[in-house]
């Protein structure tokens, strides 16, 4: 598709794919042998499976006889990296998949209780990124050299920041989320007089944050039973505060357009 980068059309062949399982056998099998540069252009794959999902149900499904899913395999392919320096692909890569660990594993509702120990193992399994930021401006002038590369890391980059922003909505309670986005409703105006392309970009990528994943409606034949008054009042506060959320990304994405 137009647009996109190199691991961006990875991931999404990968999520259109018929035989999934097959191909996270493969990595798994594979992986074994393979040397450290080719594990780390691998991993880069798998962060994209992971990190790109269209949902955390998606990453964490096993599939194939194998029962492995992206979630496990990135765990397992981190336990066989030896300790050398990380590309900046995948250091990014990398970065993009804990912050969306940590949205999940603070939000129980967006995983099963069969795939919690999944995103568990991933996340200790993440080696210690801080303290890289020298290898990544490191290899800055080579992947200036190749455009793929630096795509993906931009990428890398963009996808990490709203899994970030996510984490941090989920661990907001109601009246600090209004609080959260009465203050961007407050700056909105400023920042949109002054056509400032940098906070401008700031306000897209938190309130994409607070955004809600889409519910599927009850089955004809589910039993349904009656919401208490407390959730009740929980429901409407929140549909109001997404409704919000929703008109401040609906002028931020006109202006910046």
């Amino acid at each position: 598709m137009p647009g996109e980068s190199k691991l961006q059309r990875h991931a999404r062949k990968f999520r259109e794919c018929h035989a999934p399982g097959a191909i996270l056998k493969k990595y798994h099998s594979r992986a074994q042998e393979m040397d450290d540069a080719k594990l780390q252009q691998h991993m880069c794959h798998v962060c994209a499976w992971v990190a790109l999902a269209h949902s955390p149900t998606d990453a964490a499904t096993c599939t194939g006889e194998s029962g492995l899913s992206p979630v496990r395999l990135l765990a397992s392919m981190l336990r066989l990296r030896k300790q050398k320096r990380l590309s900046a692909r995948l250091l990014t890569g990398l970065r993009a998949v804990r912050a969306y660990c940590v949205d999940v594993v603070q939000n129980p509702a967006k995983q099963s209780s069969e795939d919690e120990s999944d995103w568990q193992e991933l996340l200790q399994n993440m080696p210690t990124l801080r303290g890289q930021r020298r290898t990544e401006q490191g290899e800055a002038s080579d992947i200036q050299m190749n455009a793929d590369k630096c795509n993906d890391v931009r990428m890398f980059k963009r996808a990490r920041k709203l899994h970030a922003s996510a984490a941090v909505w989920q661990a907001l309670d109601l009246p600090e989320c209004q609080a959260k986005i009465a203050t961007h409703e407050g700056c909105l105006d400023e920042i949109v007089d002054s056509a400032s392309a940098v906070q401008l970009r700031r306000v897209l990528y938190d309130a994409a944050g607070a955004l809600s994943a889409p519910r599927a409606l009850p089955k004809s034949d589910c039993t349904l039973e009656p919401m208490s008054m407390e959730a009740q009042q929980r429901l409407r506060q929140t549909s109001k505060i997404q409704k919000r959320v929703r008109s401040v990304l609906l002028i931020a994405i006109t202006k910046w357009r």
